[in-house]
């Protein structure tokens, strides 16, 4: 008995120093520190501004990362699986960037120009030359940031996707403050637009240089079936993104439009707890598909230990979620408490089958067997926009979490279903059939 600490230490030290889980752990905790300043930032505005700000400036941000996931154009997947064995790294990150750049503008500029149609409840806010500067900023700075985050999870280099983290969630929260006297959703946007700003300039600046990818040398040209690979694997994971975050991104849209500004701040504040417990599979995940590009005939074996982590990280803080969610929301005020705690339990509940899915998803974009990912993608975001669009106007923002529960349970009901059987011993994901 007495030996057992030293030896759950001795095999934490192994597990730290298998860089599959040194990573997981680094993005994990970068998700902590992306979620705690959120968790701050959210607080803050609940504290300092008024609820339809929150409310509204919630549905902004959220229209930004919808900006910046239809921009991506699946560059990051691209990054992280070709850069390894790339033989002109550089040329490959500074095309992705400046195309990444490009799109991100366009994106808002169409987006700015049809604010009336694609969210009426917005409108008001494109009076005012600091909301469109800081939406276009938010999301071309984002855009950069997430693709240098694909280079440094590509160099296994994760603790700079932390470091980046960092930077992006001390500058909003910082800038949230000062502007508080200020007032108004713009303020809260442009807090935002500050931290994207010094997130991105971080990256490519001062960390990018450090991260070393790749097997050739700087000038050698991409080979023209190289470029094939990539334009169709990109492709294939741009779909998958905008399958697998369009949801995320349009149920704030679709509640500030369909019941309310005020109800969009308690959904916002209850998802953005949520998120906390989502990050861990997602972490997982990111890690899991970053090694299996290094040698894809391990990936199945790396998905059980993958998700073995993940749950022993989840559980735990999902029964401390239910135990003591209504007071967490008390922090934001009462009324988030009072509308947002048993949202906020349904939606905590929802990352255990999410954990199975994202985690199946990463296997299959490894082997570049796409077509389940993108069915499966199909199938959670047809579920949850479409049920929450009847449902959000009959019975109110519980109507979010039932749908959302409802497609990543029932995804991962099937996964298991067709794929445990074949598992004998050997991986739990096996080829297409």
């Amino acid at each position: 008995m007495v030996a057992l600490p030293s030896l759950a230490i001795r095999q934490l030290k192994v597990l730290f120093h298998s860089s599959l889980y040194a990573n997981s752990i680094y993005l994990i905790a970068a998700s902590v520190v992306n979620t705690a300043f959120g968790f701050f930032f959210w607080t803050t505005a609940a504290r300092l501004y008024r609820l339809q700000e929150v409310g509204l400036s919630a549905a902004a941000v959220s229209a930004i990362s919808l900006l910046v996931m239809l921009s991506g154009l699946g560059l990051d997947a691209v990054l992280v699986r070709f850069l390894p064995h790339a033989v002109d790294p550089r040329r490959i990150v500074n095309f992705s960037l400046m195309t990444g750049g490009m799109a991100a503008f366009v994106s808002c500029l169409v987006f700015l120009a049809g604010l009336g149609f694609w969210s009426p409840a917005l409108a008001p806010l494109r009076q005012s030359p600091a909301f469109m500067a800081s939406l276009i900023v938010s999301a071309v700075c984002s855009t950069l940031s997430g693709l240098c985050g694909g280079v440094f999870l590509a160099g296994k280099r994760a603790g700079l996707v932390l470091a980046q983290s960092a930077v992006f969630g001390a500058t909003k929260l910082l800038a949230a403050l000062l502007l508080a006297t200020v007032g108004g959703a713009g303020a809260l946007i442009g807090a935002w637009a500050l931290g994207t700003s010094a997130a991105a300039a971080a990256a490519v600046l001062l960390f990018l240089p450090w991260v070393q990818v790749g097997s050739g040398k700087d000038g050698v040209p991409v080979r023209a079936d190289t470029i094939r690979d990539m334009s169709r694997y990109a492709s294939a994971n741009y779909v998958v993104t905008v399958l697998g975050t369009a949801p995320i991104y349009l149920l704030p849209l679709l509640i500030v439009n369909l019941i309310g500004a005020e109800a969009n701040a308690y959904y916002y504040v209850a998802s953005s707890i949520s998120g906390l417990l989502a990050m861990v599979p997602t972490a997982a995940a990111l890690s899991l598909f970053a090694h299996g590009s290094h040698d894809a005939r391990l990936v199945t074996g790396q998905a059980l230990d993958s998700l073995r982590l993940a749950l022993a990280l989840l559980l735990p803080a999902l029964a401390m979620v239910w135990l003591f969610g209504s007071r967490l929301l008390l922090l934001f005020g009462p009324a988030y408490s009072a509308e947002g705690t048993r949202l906020l339990q349904v939606l905590a509940l929802a990352t255990v089958p999410m954990t199975v899915n994202i985690l199946f998803f990463s296997v299959r974009r490894v082997q570049q067997q796409m077509r389940d990912v993108v069915v499966g993608m199909a199938w959670i975001m047809c579920v949850t926009v479409g049920l929450s669009v009847v449902l959000l106007p009959r019975v109110g923002l519980i109507g979010v979490g039932a749908t959302w529960f409802l497609a990543q349970a029932s995804l991962a009901l099937v996964l298991l279903v067709r794929y445990a059987r074949r598992w004998k011993g050997g991986p739990l994901y096996g080829s297409s059939s």
